[in-house]
């Protein structure tokens, strides 16, 4: 069995923005489509028109678990862009 870690999404090269590029595993893409279908399955249910508080805090916390996703899956961070004088 191999010790090699697979990540589910490449950190950004610096230079290009912080975080995450597009998934780069297949479960990436798979968790990358149900994150798309919750929002879009919570945007039919909560209308922003008639239920903008629920529907913020729909979209907050589904994208919150999403980064968190890609934080703990993902390859980690580079900061050296933090780092430059």
């Amino acid at each position: 069995m191999s010790n090699k870690q697979h990540y589910w999404f490449h950190a950004k090269k610096p230079g290009t923005g912080y975080g995450w590029g597009f998934p780069c595993h297949w479960k990436g893409w798979v968790s990358m489509a149900l994150w798309i279908s919750a929002i879009s399955l919570w945007s039919l249910i909560f209308d922003p028109v008639s239920h903008l508080i629920l529907f913020i805090l729909g979209i907050s916390l589904l994208s919150g678990l999403f980064i968190g996703l890609c934080y703990w899956k993902g390859e980690p961070l580079n900061t050296q862009a933090s780092n430059r004088s």
